[in-house]
């Protein structure tokens, strides 16, 4: 059996508007996922989720510098070449 596999999520040519849709949906799930696991921490043993809140952060950091790279695109009358792949490996 294959311990690790490839996939491609989005792949194509996108309008900023099109584009902003479908990688903030992603970001934004992501998120949300951590806001949850830091919720559940608190609740179930009272401490906080270090790795959560830091996870969170980046992907912040990271939905900017994309609305940045939008804005751009849609002040030059642009389009955006999406391609998002995963990696998914089985580990030990």
């Amino acid at each position: 059996m294959k311990n690790s596999s490839k996939y491609t999520l989005v792949t194509g040519e996108f309008s900023t508007k099109d584009a902003a849709t479908i990688l903030f949906e992603l970001i934004n799930r992501k998120i949300n996922y951590h806001n949850v696991e830091i919720l559940s921490k608190q609740v179930k043993s009272g401490t906080n989720s270090e790795s959560s809140e830091r996870r969170i952060e980046e992907l912040l950091k990271t939905k900017n510098k994309i609305q940045e790279q939008i804005n751009n695109a849609f002040e030059n009358n642009q389009k955006l070449a999406i391609e998002c792949q995963i990696y998914i490996k089985t580990i030990s």
